[in-house]
């Protein structure tokens, strides 16, 4: 009789634990697929969510939905190999993704879902009676960690949700396109579109022998009726507090479609120098050329030659108080970053 008491509490204890499991199991299941009661699943979070809207950051520097994904994704698959006693992977917490096309997009989901099942699995597969042992090397149980899971997923999903709904200021200025008020024809700058590196030849003065390095993006705004670019010298990676104005740049351009004109009208300002000019661009047989005025004073030519898909050449000129010598103000040779 009495040899049977600890046969029969053992009992109890697995079948209880046993309990646990399947509790955790569909806890899990209902935040990685539907069904939650904080809200919506992981799933139904990312569910229609493009690459560019999972690459975006509405909030400043905060993460986007992207790094989310990855977050959540190496944090799961950790807690599986904790459970299964695999070596898991040497892969960062947090990292942004390099290829931010709609496949590479796609497969980050997708290794998201198939973690998640993996992680599911593993735990209906983990005995009851090591549910309450400590896990390697820590001071929590598999118990402890794995509601602790269920927590830090919930916090993403919702933090997800939340990302999704705010429509930051870049994401409206935005456009997928030129507007079909533009004839293709008179699309002078949609080819530019995308982002570039630059080198830098000449600004005011010669520095071909520097090595000096710029960079450039460009994407259509205003429902495609106008092109807007960031030119930065010296590049992001390249850039400190020291920088002085004479080589640095950190300025917009917004070209406008004007119908009227049937060109484009441009602004530029650098508010590094104070700089502010107005041109006027449009096709001018294979270049793109724009004339306008420095400050409104000066005539000045600025000139997209060379044009190729993953390559142009810009020249910048200033027309001189004799009003017929053009004088060489900056000078770049840009190649298409992939």
């Amino acid at each position: 009789m009495h040899d049977s008491i600890p046969t029969l509490a053992s009992a109890r204890r697995e079948d209880k634990g046993t309990a646990e499991i399947g509790r955790i199991v569909e806890q899990l299941c209902h935040l990685h697929e539907g069904g939650a009661w904080h809200g919506p699943s992981l799933a139904e979070a990312l569910e229609g969510l493009s690459a560019p809207g999972a690459a975006r950051r509405p909030i400043g520097a905060a993460h986007s939905i992207w790094e989310i994904v990855h977050h959540v994704r190496v944090n799961d698959d950790q807690v599986r190999c904790r459970l299964t006693g695999e070596t898991g992977g040497d892969e960062a917490d947090w990292a942004s993704p390099t290829d931010t096309s709609e496949v590479a997009w796609r497969d980050a989901v997708g290794r998201l879902t198939a973690s998640q099942r993996a992680l599911r699995e593993a735990v209906s597969k983990l005995p009851a009676a090591r549910l309450h042992e400590n896990v390697g090397g820590k001071l929590h149980s598999h118990w402890y960690e794995l509601l602790g899971t269920l927590q830090h997923d919930a916090y993403h999903a919702g933090q997800i949700s939340l990302l999704r709904k705010g429509r930051d200021a870049h994401a409206i200025l935005a456009a997928e396109g030129r507007s079909p008020e533009i004839p293709q024809a008179a699309d002078a700058y949609g080819w530019l579109v995308g982002s570039w590196e630059l080198d830098v030849l000449h600004y005011w003065t010669d520095v071909a022998g520097q090595g000096l390095k710029a960079e450039a993006h460009f994407a259509w705004v205003l429902e495609g009726r106008a092109v807007q670019d960031v030119w930065i010298m010296p590049r992001r990676i390249d850039r400190t507090a020291a920088l002085g104005a004479s080589q640095n740049m950190f300025g917009t351009t917004l070209r406008v479609w004007d119908p009227s004109i049937q060109a484009w009208r441009i602004t530029w300002i650098n508010p590094v120098t104070g700089s502010r000019d107005e041109l006027v661009g449009r096709w001018v047989g294979k270049d793109v050329v724009q004339v306008g005025a420095h400050l409104g004073i000066t005539p000045i030519r600025w000139t997209f030659t060379d044009i190729t898909p993953d390559s142009f050449h810009w020249i910048g000129e200033s027309l001189d108080p004799d009003g017929h010598t053009w004088k060489l103000q900056g000078e770049f040779r840009a190649t298409r970053i992939p």
